[in-house]
């Protein structure tokens, strides 16, 4: 799992596709999605994170822009 769909967030989402791991990014901004990967929300909500299985989630990356 991928918080932030920025520049960032989108090159290591193209990495992990060229090695075929599966992956989702998590953003708030709609605007930046443009893939089926993305899940819309706000990684800071706590029960927002549960709920897009940050728990069972392989990886957990955090990035800025």
């Amino acid at each position: 799992m991928i918080i932030g769909g920025g520049v960032v967030g989108r090159a290591l989402g193209k990495t992990l596709d060229e090695k075929d791991i599966d992956y989702k990014i998590i953003e708030k901004n709609i605007e930046k999605v443009d893939s089926d990967k993305y899940i819309i929300g706000d990684a800071s909500d706590k029960n927002f994170l549960l709920l897009s299985g940050i728990l069972t989630s392989p990886f957990f990356n955090q990035v800025t822009d």
